[in-house]
């Protein structure tokens, strides 16, 4: 890594042990793609092995293989309609019976040094505290709002919420909209009660990625799952064939 990502990218170096699977032409034949946090927008699929002996392919030191390391994801806890929790400002019921809850002001920490606390990587936990029978399954639906402090709209692009609860996905639902009176970005979003994770990504909409770095930071030390998914094309077929699939941790040896 360059000294300008050193402490903000997280960088997978990992070795392939083809052992007696025959694979032939290796930097045609193989596909190795790599996913932070179940993320397919940011996922890195143009990687060749940087070194290859005795059927094993290492792909080590490639600045193609590096992510952002982010931060830890936001959270909320929807699991009760009675009482506030930490992060929740205010619950109530419209004209029309519908449950909404306020969450408190959210904040950037582009500039804010990077704190630990265990999250669940972008995806969340549903339950109701109040149900009388399951716990698990009786949670009743309720509209989240999210609101993002911004003192003008942004250039480069639009903001969505992203994390399991978007599924993953920049798109009409997880857009955010400016609004010029509060000066900042809002959206709501209709879920079902339970405990989430959340952050927030730029994206210019031209690109396939988007961007948590511009309000969420980034650092070398968050804690992320990565996904190695290994795909092999045959001589002759016509589909690439998932051979092996490896889970790893950056906290985790």
């Amino acid at each position: 890594m360059s000294g300008e990502t050193q402490f903000k990218n997280q960088q997978i170096d990992f070795t392939i042990n083809g052992g007696k699977y025959d694979i032939t032409n290796p930097y045609k034949d193989l596909k190795v793609v790599l996913v932070q946090n179940n993320r397919w927008d940011n996922a890195i699929t143009n990687i060749k092995p940087t070194f290859i002996g005795n059927n094993e392919f290492i792909y080590s030191l490639d600045a193609a293989s590096n992510f952002r390391g982010g931060n830890e994801f936001r959270f909320f806890d929807a699991r009760s309609l009675r009482f506030l929790t930490e992060r929740v400002k205010e619950i109530y019921r419209d004209k029309d019976l519908k449950n909404h809850i306020v969450l408190y002001k959210d904040e950037s920490r582009a500039s804010k040094p990077y704190v630990y606390y265990p999250d669940f990587n972008g995806n969340f936990l549903i339950k109701n505290r109040e149900a009388l029978g399951n716990l698990d399954t009786e949670g009743d639906y309720v509209y989240v709002h999210f609101f993002l402090p911004y003192p003008v709209p942004e250039a480069n692009g639009n903001f969505y919420v992203m994390g399991k609860l978007t599924d993953w996905r920049m798109n009409k639902m997880s857009k955010m909209t400016y609004n010029p009176v509060l000066l900042g970005y809002e959206a709501t979003l209709y879920l079902k009660q339970g405990f989430y994770n959340y952050m927030y990504v730029l994206s210019s909409d031209t690109k396939k990625g988007g961007d948590e770095s511009k309000v969420e930071g980034s650092h070398w030390d968050t804690e992320n799952d990565y996904n190695i998914y290994v795909y092999h094309r045959r001589f002759g077929w016509n589909y690439d064939q998932l051979i092996c699939v490896k889970k790893l941790n950056s906290l985790k040896r």
